[in-house]
């Protein structure tokens, strides 16, 4: 009678250690997910930040003044700011 109430106990045991470890491993999938698309969103945002760079240098190309282009790249550089602020507040 002992015998059967340890192999019960064992069994019980069997079945929460696979539980627990089938709870803990869909946490993990779950925060791979959460990871993967973070930075798939990551990856979008920053090639669209590109092209509108690219955009923006190639309607700005004929300004030949060297204030204009300090005051160019500021911008740029104010712009980047708030997209990289805005990108955190994000994620």
């Amino acid at each position: 009678m002992e015998r059967r109430a340890d192999k019960h106990l064992a069994r019980q045991d069997d079945v929460l250690v696979r539980a627990v470890t089938r709870v803990w491993k869909a946490r993990e999938r779950g925060k791979l997910l959460e990871r993967v698309r973070d930075l798939r969103l990551l990856k979008n945002v920053w090639s669209t930040w590109q092209e509108r760079i690219r955009e923006l240098r190639h309607l700005q190309g004929g300004l030949e003044c060297a204030s204009s282009r300090d005051l160019y790249s500021r911008g740029l550089q104010i712009m980047l700011w708030h997209f990289l602020c805005d990108l955190i507040r994000m994620l």
